[in-house]
């Protein structure tokens, strides 16, 4: 992720959203960015250097939505605003809602919500985060070696790897309280004059919560961001998780809940308006890296090879093992689709290549027989005329994973009037529809669900050639 967002008259230059606010929060001197509603922002020791949290004006106190890492600097930054004096040390926080097990989100809801104060999260992320809390191994278990060894990590590199904690969860997260209020998709929530209504989104983190109120604003988490994409790592413990799909259903669920004037209040970045418009670039963004994977399969390789496929930058030894976790998230999509498949090598690795596919077996002979097309027609893989590639030209191969308006050429249909005089205009139209609907089709890159939008008109097309008397010239 990355917070470097350049914006000119309130636009990200980067994605064309309206940034809603261009100065972030200082330490202890949160920003109101509605009424009754506070961004606060605390500070990360990472590549992704802080959170974003929000105090909501209830009837009893704060509710208080995520609360940063288990660290000092996510302490103090706290302390200045609710305690000491602070801009909002007038009013208790009396609710803490988790928006997800990640550390940045849910690391300090343990030790503030004690006392009476409520701590609400989704059932799976309350029981994912006591999991990895008892999780304490000094070095990896045995399925998270063969996990990046799988990946393709060898060497120095896996040696290191070895030898290092694979996670401080426990470090990060103080003990959760022992009962909470759990959060379901549709569940709604009174805070202070507003309602709002909980989505579930997946793909980043399963089960993640998102709050949508009744006047316009959504707090999204990490689902949905500004300036970057959410992370879409496969965990060791689940390595064939389609987490790519999961995010996707969501993006595209999400979209439609909101107007372009909704005013997005993220995990990381600057809030913005245009939930819409910012999904579909986050689709698309991330079918681009699935468009370079495929592309880049001329010859088998392993994920580790993929890594700056989908990064497109050189990346330093010690970097690689955050980031074959989303790299395999990726292929494992791509494999779930039937568009790649892999097999393992020497016992150790997974090599990862196209996945083969019968192409379209056209005559370009001047006889055009039914049979062949009928059997073109019934040939996996089926082609959506409702679907189409990226527009990119460095991604030949296309994959597209939503239904937009249909650019290639006119729809079909079917009529006396297409036999007669010219007993060939049917089938000359069906083959270009066929041919043109994607340029990668030897391949067979399609969208997942094309079976299921295109069987109606491959129907209707085997019917008409069927009574058509094709043979004549």
């Amino acid at each position: 992720m990355n917070d470097q967002q350049t914006t000119t008259n309130g636009i990200d230059r980067s994605t064309g959203v309206r940034i809603a606010f261009e100065t972030a929060p200082t330490l202890g001197k949160p920003i109101e960015v509605a009424n009754g509603i506070f961004w606060i922002r605390l500070p990360l020791k990472a590549s992704l250097d802080h959170v974003n949290v929000y105090a909501l004006e209830d009837t009893e106190g704060w509710t208080l939505i995520d609360t940063g890492s288990n660290t000092p600097e996510c302490i103090e930054a706290l302390d200045a605003v609710f305690k000491n004096d602070g801009p909002l040390s007038h009013r208790p926080i009396s609710r803490v809602i988790s928006t997800h097990y990640h550390p940045d989100h849910i690391g300090l809801a343990g030790i503030i919500a004690i006392n009476g104060v409520a701590f609400y999260s989704t059932r799976v992320s309350w029981l994912y985060a006591k999991t990895l809390q008892v999780d304490n191994r000094q070095t990896p278990c045995d399925e998270q070696v063969e996990f990046v060894e799988r990946a393709g990590l060898k060497g120095m590199d896996l040696a290191a790897y070895r030898r290092h904690a694979p996670s401080n969860y426990s470090q990060q997260v103080a003990p959760l309280p022992y009962s909470y209020c759990r959060l379901s998709q549709d569940d709604k929530l009174s805070i202070g004059t507003r309602e709002w209504t909980v989505h579930v989104g997946h793909g980043h983190a399963s089960h993640h919560a998102t709050l949508w109120s009744n006047d316009g604003i959504a707090i999204t988490g990490d689902q949905i961001l500004s300036g970057t994409a959410s992370n879409l790592s496969v965990h060791p413990s689940e390595p064939n998780a389609d987490l790519v799909s999961e995010w996707l259903e969501s993006c595209k669920r999400f979209m439609h809940l909101a107007g372009e004037d909704t005013l997005c209040l993220p995990g990381h970045n600057f809030p913005f308006r245009g939930i819409p418009s910012r999904c579909e670039q986050l689709i698309l963004s991330q079918e681009a890296i699935l468009n370079r994977l495929v592309e880049s399969l001329d010859r088998p390789k392993t994920a580790v090879e993929c890594l700056e496929t989908v990064y497109r930058r050189s990346l330093a030894p010690n970097e690689r093992g955050a980031l074959i976790a989303e790299t395999v998230g990726f292929l494992t999509h791509l494999r779930m689709q039937g568009i790649v498949q892999r097999e393992l090598i020497g016992g150790n690795a997974f090599v990862w290549k196209r996945a083969a596919r019968k192409p379209l077996a056209i005559t370009t002979d001047s006889t055009f027989h039914k049979e062949t097309m009928v059997a073109a027609l019934r040939s996996e893989p089926q082609v959506d005329l409702n679907h189409k590639p990226v527009e990119s030209p460095s991604h030949s191969i296309p994959y597209r994973s939503t239904p937009i308006e249909r650019k290639y050429v006119e729809p079909l249909e079917y009529s006396d009037d297409d036999s007669g005089s010219n007993p060939f205009r049917f089938l000359v139209r069906a083959a270009l529809v066929v041919l043109t609907a994607g340029a990668g089709f030897a391949y067979g890159e399609y969208s997942p669900d094309s079976k299921r939008l295109v069987k109606e008109k491959i129907e209707s097309a085997i019917q008409y050639i069927n009574k058509s008397d094709t043979r004549k010239s």
